[in-house]
């Protein structure tokens, strides 16, 4: 398994305690990954994604937080690009829960940006949006978020959380994005992912000391060929 995916499968497996936890990370990953459907008179919040772990995560939250709801979960197969092999969970909501979840108005939003919520609303943000390259390789996390305002939104409060994200916009997405192989590290350790948080630091002292012996190799190398030369 690469980091990529070590990292998804172990924010996938943490279980928020409190419900207020539960919400949080609940409405980070329906509104930044849901889209909103319309079945004759009825209004459906509908998520897919590569992942079962993430669909069983959203059911389990939603039967905690709202029982009295049905929902759905299906599998599709889908051609072209993104393809493969979906999974699928839909459930009804109402006018007060799309102005709860944010899609009314993002602003509603800062109520889990609190010192004790931010970091289970953005679990689910990243769980739902998230891609980070293998360290080892590159250092490269991003989130891809499809609406300007909600990405701007959730710049300002990264930033105001003191993670020095950027933005570009790709593809018509906005994507928030961190380089830096330290800040990297410290934002999925804020997210709760101790173990890849560890797996990454030694990644990066091993990469820092192979730097290091390589610089010292084409520094002996350069003296002695200035001795030969001479």
């Amino acid at each position: 398994m690469n980091f990529k995916e070590s990292l998804k499968t172990e924010l996938f497996t943490i279980q928020p305690k409190k419900n207020e936890e539960i919400m949080s990370e609940f409405i980070g990953l329906v509104r930044t990954g849901a889209v909103i459907k319309k079945q004759h008179l009825t209004l459906l919040l509908f998520l897919s994604s590569h992942y079962p772990a993430l669909i069983k995560k959203c059911v389990t939250f939603k039967k905690i937080l709202f029982p009295y709801l049905p929902h759905t979960i299906s599998v599709q197969e889908r051609k072209g690009i993104p393809g493969g092999i979906f999974y699928c969970f839909e459930f009804p909501i109402t006018n007060d829960l799309l102005d709860q979840f944010g899609f009314q108005d993002e602003k509603i939003l800062s109520n889990y940006f609190s010192q004790k919520l931010a970091a289970h609303f953005l679990r689910g943000v990243f769980e739902s949006r998230g891609y980070m390259s293998d360290p080892i390789r590159g250092y490269h996390l991003e989130i891809q978020l499809n609406s300007e305002r909600l990405a701007n939104f959730i710049l300002n409060s990264l930033q105001h959380l003191q993670f020095d994200f950027r933005s570009r916009h790709f593809k018509g997405d906005m994507n928030l994005y961190l380089k830096n192989s330290q800040s990297i590290a410290d934002f999925i350790r804020f997210l709760g992912a101790h173990q890849s948080y560890l797996e990454m630091e030694k990644i990066m002292v091993e990469k820092s000391t192979m730097n290091e012996i390589t610089r010292w190799v084409n520094y002996e190398t350069a003296n002695l060929n200035k001795i030969v030369v001479s």
